[in-house]
């Protein structure tokens, strides 16, 4: 196009049809999109250009073609800086003026993205010319408005857009945002529920996310069919899909609520239950139909089950690496018995397993079926591939966005130049997991083994590590029981943690403050200091304390595979312990209520299998301790103390845990000192036996006063 004034005009609409349009746009067409300026004679239409003068104009652009670039303006930019985008021009000042250039930079400063229009053009000076680069900006979001929302609320609406205020929008990404709303009430049973997203400007240079909701029924499974199945097998079936035909208790479990995912994870489950017994030919189609309103649905599941097969035999070939023997005892699979497609991944799990634990981190297992003539049996055959043994290569940490990457580098049970094992990538992704920080940990493998190493990316999703609990209980003791608690876990992102914890009760009161430092000085161990003040009521007397305890601990898991789960605990504690409250005291009993300074070195040694469900189905936890309270640590109570504690606990369909404890203990006063019943071991309350009141299984002291009462 010839501008009125004189100049080139170059607009993205015009070149798009050079570029891309048809044939019929010839050297011609391109010419004009990238010919230099000419001036054009005015006439009394000055926005009309003839062919005379659109041929000037090509013509022209030979002649601005070689000047010298004085000048790079740039207009109509508000918000976006003119140096970013001079910076992505090709031409600059001081440069001889190239036409073909000038589409390259139109291309280049469009994929800013900050753009709904850009024009260049250039301008004739005395001694050169002016490259005139002109912009219309995108408007700046300056808010998101939801309507027409009524089953979600605009917060559930609002956590799954993307377009932020302050964002840059384009028509493709409203699109993608209405798709991204629809998804969600897709996943809550909304199917037919449509959204439309605009973009309405509110003038200087911002504008108005508008989502308009049109919402649709809920739909809901009227009927379930099954084709081609037996009414026995279809019962199996339906318990294995995980859908339900609606009920009053299935609205109130969600379970007849109708969703494509849904349906399409049923598919799946359909499939591998006929694999899962030997059905490995079966196929399986699903076909959804709704009544008129589209508020009820009828889904069937058409199935082909084809023949039953049973294995034959079990057979390997491929790279010997372990013997056949070892192989067999890695496999569950038997002869015999119907073809599981979860039993044979499984056992390529366990082989491969196996290999990568020797050091071949791209083994492959490759598990076959072939049929013998005449029966309804498969040979089973496994091909191993192990492929070269691989040391670790490039560590990658990603999504640790306030975490350092330290913390995630010192909790790996491998490093760079280390064989690569299965078991060290277990390991360090149950120590990740053990910090309680972070919300997913998994680590892939990147790249090949090739050239004897293997890259390996660590990616984790961090959790909240800033809380706090408030809660309140009932017990028969107790009473009313109120807690609270504040606890960061990862302070400034160093894995460093504090808390500090209030507990009320009609029988005790405790304050309590904590503090960890891991990795001390660079070591594998943790340091912690605990400050507690409490008091506690007993039936005779009150006990009240202030103190605290040191302790650093050295997990040697960090020392070798095999010791994984073991520690170490060494503490020091010191506690000023104050009685009163009880009765009149004759002499002799008076020191079992006597006060003083415990100040106690303790050496614990522990075992601690990870209770997260996650990590292992069972959780089991050992302690052993001795503590030792002398005087020559200006102990007033001196005391030699064995504790033992055990605990375990095994998880339970569908949510449950069970858990039981033990406990053993063992308190000896040092010489003839006698030990305060404050710090002897007691039975009764919630703690260690329930049903009896608290602490009041022990011996006993008869007390008679002067009138002889007891």
């Amino acid at each position: 196009g010839v501008h009125r004034r004189g100049g080139l005009f170059v607009g993205k609409r015009l070149l798009r049809r050079c570029l891309f349009g048809t044939a019929r746009c010839s050297l011609a067409c391109l010419c004009l999109a990238l010919g230099a300026a000419a001036h054009a004679q005015e006439t009394s239409d000055p926005d009309a250009a003839s062919p005379v003068e659109e041929g000037d104009a090509a013509v022209a652009a030979q002649e601005l073609a070689g000047r010298t670039i004085r000048e790079i303006r740039v207009a109509g930019n508000r918000r976006v800086r003119r140096e970013s985008i001079v910076s992505v021009l090709t031409q600059s000042v001081g440069q001889a003026f190239e036409p073909s250039s000038t589409p390259a930079d139109l291309r280049r400063v469009y994929a800013l993205g900050q753009f709904t229009d850009v024009r260049i053009s250039v301008e004739p000076l005395d001694a050169g010319v002016a490259y005139l680069v002109e912009v219309e900006e995108r408007p700046v979001v300056e808010r998101i408005r939801i309507t027409g929302e009524r089953a979600l609320r605009a917060e559930e609406i609002e956590e799954v857009l993307r377009i932020e205020r302050g964002d840059v929008v384009s028509q493709a990404e409203l699109v993608e945002e209405a798709a991204r709303v629809e998804r969600l009430y897709s996943e809550r049973g909304y199917a037919f529920t449509e959204v439309q997203a605009m973009l309405e400007p509110k003038g200087e240079g911002k504008a108005e996310v508008a989502l308009k909701v049109q919402e649709k029924p809920r739909v809901r499974i009227e009927e379930i069919r099954f084709e081609g199945v037996s009414t026995e097998r279809a019962d199996e079936l339906l318990g294995a899909i995980r859908l339900r035909e609606t009920s009053l208790l299935t609205r109130i479990t969600g379970t007849s609520v109708y969703t494509p995912d849904r349906v399409q994870q049923a598919l799946e489950r359909i499939e591998a239950f006929y694999f899962d017994r030997g059905f490995v030919q079966a196929r399986v189609e699903s076909e959804v139909g709704f009544d008129d309103e589209r508020r009820r649905a009828t889904i069937t599941f058409r199935v082909e089950e084809g023949t039953q097969y049973r294995i034959a035999s079990i057979g390997f070939a491929g790279t010997t690496v372990l013997s056949e023997e070892r192989l067999r005892e890695l496999v569950g699979s038997e002869v015999g018995a119907l073809i599981d497609r979860s039993q044979v991944s499984a056992d390529s799990e366990a082989i491969a397993t196996r290999l990568q634990n020797l050091g071949y981190a791209c083994a492959r297992i490759v598990p076959s079926f072939e049929r013998r003539e005449g029966a309804e049996e498969l040979d089973l055959t496994y091909r191993v591939e192990p492929g070269e043994k691989a040391r670790v290569g490039k560590i990658e940490v990603t999504g640790n966005t306030s975490t350092r990457e330290r913390v995630v580098l010192r909790e790996l049970a491998f490093e760079s130049g280390d064989p690569f094992t299965a078991e060290a990538i277990r390991q360090s992704i149950e120590r990740l997991r053990a910090l309680g920080i972070f919300n997913r940990v998994d680590i892939q493998r990147i790249g090949n083994c090739e050239e004897g190493a293997v890259g390996l990316r660590v990616e984790i999703e961090e959790g909240e590590t800033l809380g706090y609990q408030l809660s309140f209980g009932i017990s028969s003791d107790e009473k009313v029981v109120g807690t609270l608690l504040l606890l960061e876990r990862n302070i400034f992102g160093t894995g460093r943690s504090a808390s500090a914890q209030a507990q009320l009760s009609a029988l005790r009161s405790t304050v309590a403050l904590a503090y960890s430092e891991p990795y001390l000085f660079g070591s594998p161990g943790n340091l912690a200091l605990d400050g507690a003040w409490s008091r506690l009521e007993y039936p005779d007397f009150t006990r009240r304390s202030l103190g605290g305890v040191v302790n650093y601990r050295l997990p040697f898991g960090r020392f070798g595979p095999r010791l994984e789960g073991f520690s170490g605990i060494l503490a020091y504690a010191f506690q000023n312990v104050d009685i009163f409250g009880a009765p009149p005291l004759p002499p002799e009993v008076a020191p079992l209520f006597a006060g003083g300074l415990i100040s106690s070195l303790a050496l614990t040694a522990a075992y601690e299998a990870p209770e997260t469900l996650q990590l292992t189905p069972r959780g089991r936890l050992l302690l052993a301790s001795a503590e030792l309270s002398p005087r020559f640590l200006g102990a007033d109570i001196r005391f030699l103390r064995l504790a033992g504690v055990f605990r375990w606990s095994f998880p339970l369909p569908p949510e449950l845990l069970l858990r039981a404890r033990a406990l053993l203990g063992y308190v000896d006063p040092i010489g003839d000192q006698v030990l305060p019943v404050s710090e002897r071991f007691f039975l009764g309350g919630f703690d260690t036996l329930r049903g009896y009141r608290y602490r009041s299984i022990a011996p006993t002291i008869v007390l008679v006063d002067e009138a002889g009462r007891e």
